[in-house]
């Protein structure tokens, strides 16, 4: 009975040993799931810098647009169009500030940085070109703007090739960020599934040291059992040999006291005789 309670003891602490790795690989894979989790977190923040730079240019060339309009609207004589293009214009240059500061913040590399810093000082040169520009179309002097005109165009020139280097740095941070993210889930799945199968490879390594301590248990009480026997049966033999020699030697002493009767009897008939 002792060496069964000695097993399930032993089986107790396996199954808690068990139970404890169960829980190891539990926790390794909501680790898993919650990298997982961050690194989308951060490709989406480089998508949402992808999407603000996008804006961005957008906006610069919604800019061009509007005050190239106003040339043409002010050429045909149309005030209420040129009105509506300084209308879109202004618009535009509030929302294109907007952008400058929501990109500010999330940007994370030095070099993104400085692209956006040029970016925000050539289309502050060019606004300043601009309004001027716009100025002299509403007042219709043409005669004037000649020269503002190849600096505008070239200012616009260098906008959009910052703006095409800006983007092309967010996509490649975004795909660098995607490959990392995959990289680190497939270790950390990787960790955690190897640490499992250890966890297991020991659980049933203990099982199988557990069962043959077990039956070596078993086979030496067993031994000692029928050892036991064996001395209990030899004691029982001593004993009844014991015994034996006992009533010998009561038998012997017996005998002798009788013999030592019969000898004092016949001494004394003979003192009598002679008497």
């Amino acid at each position: 009975m002792n060496e069964w309670k000695f097993s399930t003891k032993l089986y107790g602490t396996i199954g808690l040993l068990m139970l404890l790795g169960a829980g190891a690989a539990a926790f390794g894979l909501w680790d898993v799931y919650k990298l997982g989790g961050e690194l989308d977190e951060a490709i989406n923040s480089n998508a949402v810098k992808l999407d603000l730079v996008n804006s961005i240019r957008a906006q610069t060339w919604e800019i061009v647009a509007t005050t190239r309009g106003t040339f043409v609207f002010a050429s045909l004589k149309d005030k209420a169009k040129v009105e509506e293009s300084a209308r879109l214009w202004e618009a535009a240059s509030q929302r294109m500030d907007q952008l400058f500061t929501q990109i500010q913040p999330v940007l994370t590399t030095e070099e993104g940085r400085k692209l956006l810093g040029r970016l925000e000082s050539l289309v502050g040169e060019y606004r300043s070109l601009a309004k001027e520009y716009m100025h002299l179309c509403e007042e219709e002097k043409f005669d004037q703007i000649g020269p503002l005109a190849p600096k505008m165009a070239d200012i616009v020139k260098v906008l959009d090739e910052v703006g095409s280097e800006f983007r092309g740095l967010q996509l490649k941070l975004l795909k660098e960020a995607d490959i990392h993210s995959k990289s680190d889930q497939f270790r950390s799945l990787a960790i955690a599934v190897g640490l499992s199968c250890l966890l297991v490879a020991i659980g049933l390594l203990t099982v199988f040291v557990v069962r043959k301590i077990n039956r070596t248990l078993i086979q030496v009480t067993s031994n000692l059992r029928d050892g036991s026997g064996q001395v209990a049966s030899a004691a029982d033999q001593i004993s009844s040999s014991s015994q034996s020699l006992a009533q010998g030697a009561s038998e012997q002493a017996a005998s002798l006291e009788e013999t030592s009767d019969r000898k004092s009897t016949r001494l004394n008939s003979s003192h009598a005789n002679i008497s």
